[in-house]
C-alpha cells in the first residue's frame, strides 16, 4: 500500500492505481488536504472563529488564485495527458524505422493537443463559475496554496506554519472537531 499525489492523472489512471492498492486522494496534491472544507472549518472552530465565514473567505481566495492560473494549469494538464498518450502509443512494435516515423507523424493530428487544452480550459472555467471548490482542489497543483490563501490568519492560527501546527494538534485529540476533521480527511483518501 502507498499514497501518491493525484497530480494531473486522469480518472482511468487513478482507477488503475487504486486497483493496485495505491491510495490516490481526491485532491491534486497531498498539501491540498489541509485546505479541505472540513479541515478549515474545524481549525476555525477550535480557534473560536466563525467556520462558515472563514471557509467562505478561504474558498474565494483559492478560487481566485486558480482563476488567475487557470490557463497555465490547463496547459500542465494537457502536457500530462499528451505525454501519457504518447508513452502508450509509442510502445508498439514496429518492423522498421520508417513504420515508427509513419506512426509518429500521425500522432499529433490524432492526439490534437489544442482540443485537449481547450476542453481543460472549459472544464476549469466551469469550476470557477460554479464556485466548485472540491473540483478546484482536485485539479489545482499549487504547493503554495496554504500560504497564499490566507487560511492561517483567517483561522486565527497566524501563518502557514501555525495553521499546520493547529491541524496536527487538533488531530492529536479526541474532540468533536478532531473527529469531523478525520472524517473530512478520510473522505478524501481512497
Amino acid at each position: 500500500m502507498g499514497i501518491v499525489d493525484r497530480d494531473r492523472r486522469s480518472e482511468q489512471e487513478v482507477a488503475y492505481l487504486r486497483r493496485k492498492k495505491i491510495m490516490v486522494p481526491e485532491v491534486a496534491e497531498i498539501e491540498n488536504l489541509l485546505m479541505v472544507e472540513g479541515v478549515v472549518k474545524a481549525v476555525a472552530e477550535v480557534h473560536r472563529r466563525d467556520p462558515q465565514r472563514v471557509f467562505q473567505k478561504v474558498k474565494e481566495a483559492v478560487i481566485a488564485m486558480f482563476r488567475g492560473e487557470m490557463r497555465q494549469q490547463a496547459l500542465q494538464h494537457t502536457r500530462h495527458q499528451v505525454k501519457h498518450i504518447m508513452e502508450h502509443r509509442i510502445d508498439g512494435r514496429f518492423a522498421s524505422i520508417s513504420k515508427l516515423e509513419e506512426h509518429m507523424a500521425d500522432l499529433v493530428d490524432e492526439i490534437n493537443p489544442r482540443a485537449i487544452y481547450e476542453s481543460k480550459c472549459r472544464e476549469f472555467s466551469g469550476y470557477v463559475h460554479a464556485g466548485d471548490y472540491a473540483s478546484v482542489l482536485r485539479v489545482y497543483n499549487q504547493k503554495s496554496m496554504v500560504g497564499q490563501s490566507n487560511v492561517g490568519p483567517l483561522t486565527g492560527t497566524g501563518d502557514k506554519r501555525g495553521y499546520l501546527t493547529a491541524v496536527l494538534n487538533i488531530l492529536k485529540t479526541n474532540s468533536p472537531a478532531a473527529e469531523r476533521m478525520r472524517a473530512a480527511l478520510r473522505a478524501q483518501i481512497r
